[in-house]
């Protein structure tokens, strides 16, 4: 029993051994572990075990915003449009409307028209395809054509082509045209004279055109000159009378060509004359106007040195005013005194400018127009 606690007390003792051993060798090998690495530590410390799920809800957050964005941009440009859509059909309804009221003043100031002319006698009337009697307004006369005359004229010792519109009689303010060059409006016998005065011109070249040459016409041209001085007159105004000529013209015209000879003056020997009588051709050509004139002396280039007739004309209309020019007979002057001036080149009818210029001055100096 004695030795009982000397037993004990060296059991305890093994046992506080054991565990000092066990506590020294623990922390001996907690010393020797590797201590983790700073870039270990900072990664695990920023980097949380969900990043990548939080970028991607982001991006979610940022594509719902744009296209809300895109949604509300479409309705507001859907919206505006459907506003500027209804002002242009309340803008078209008023127009409609106004077009209306229009046409109906018309018809009334058309009924007026007809009634008065039926009374002059100038409107007759037709069946219509309901059996009862319509008006036919101007029957017989197209508003648009104008009478070709060709002729002989004993001031230009010469054939020469005239244009004549709509008879005086039916010729009223309402026909009155703006000039093509200036505000000042000309009557259609106005517009008449200025176009007789470039046919004037052109009468060097009134028989150079033939069957063949516009393209309606049944009979081609048979020529292989190139050089042939008739071909290259379509840029002209004797080209808009010729064009719609019956065929019979072209054929009568020998008459105009007949020379009678004076066997007393020699150097007058082989001068024609004009034939007794003289005869005259007449007929309907359309597209003959100040306008269509124009645009043929735009398509025109002479060259510096020359001008054409048609040219002439819109040059005299820009400098002076063109009602002026025909009602203070200064055309007729000057169709006199460039009747010697102008000849027919490869083109057409063609004067020197120099020649042109000294007798506008001269004709200008003598109806002292400014």
């Amino acid at each position: 029993m004695a030795d009982d606690p000397q037993r004990h007390s060296l059991a305890a003792m093994l046992r506080k051994g054991k565990q000092r051993l066990f506590s020294t060798t623990s922390t001996s090998s907690d010393s020797q572990a590797p201590a983790p690495s700073s870039h270990q530590s900072s990664s695990t410390t920023q980097t949380p075990p969900d990043g990548g799920d939080t970028q991607q809800v982001t991006k979610q957050q940022a594509r719902r915003a744009q296209v809300r964005s895109a949604q509300l941009r479409h309705r507001q440009r859907k919206a505006d449009h459907q506003k500027e859509l209804e002002l242009d059909v309340s803008r078209y309804r008023g127009l409609i409307a106004s077009a209306r009221d229009d046409a109906e003043a018309l018809r009334k100031e058309n009924e007026a028209m007809m009634t008065a002319l039926r009374e002059l006698g100038v409107c007759s009337t037709q069946q219509d395809g309901n059996g009862n009697a319509a008006p036919e307004l101007f029957s017989g006369v197209h508003v648009d054509d104008v009478a070709v005359c060709l002729k002989y004229d004993e001031s230009l010792d010469s054939a020469c082509f005239t244009i004549s519109s709509t008879p005086p009689s039916l010729v009223t303010a309402s026909t009155a045209a703006t000039s093509t060059v200036s505000n000042e409006s000309m009557t259609r016998q106005q517009e008449d004279a200025a176009i007789n005065f470039v046919l004037a011109l052109e009468h060097v070249c009134w028989d150079h055109y033939t069957m063949g040459d516009f393209a309606h016409h049944a009979q081609p041209t048979l020529t292989g000159d190139e050089d042939d001085k008739n071909q290259g007159h379509h840029l002209m105004a004797t080209a808009l009378c010729m064009e719609d000529a019956p065929e019979e013209v072209y054929g009568s015209r020998t008459a105009f060509s007949s020379n009678h000879h004076h066997p007393s003056i020699p150097f007058l020997s082989r001068r024609p004359v004009a034939p007794s009588p003289p005869p005259e051709l007449r007929w309907e050509a359309s597209g003959i106007t100040l306008s269509n004139l124009r645009g043929l002396a735009a398509s025109l280039n002479p060259g510096p040195e020359e001008v054409t007739p048609v040219q002439a004309w819109f040059e005299l209309a820009e400098r002076y005013s063109p009602v002026t020019l025909v009602e203070s007979g200064m055309l007729q002057a000057l169709q006199l005194q460039l009747k010697g001036v102008v000849r027919c080149v490869s083109f057409g009818a063609a004067m020197e400018r120099a020649a042109f210029e000294s007798v506008v001055e001269r004709v200008l100096q003598q109806h002292q127009i400014q």
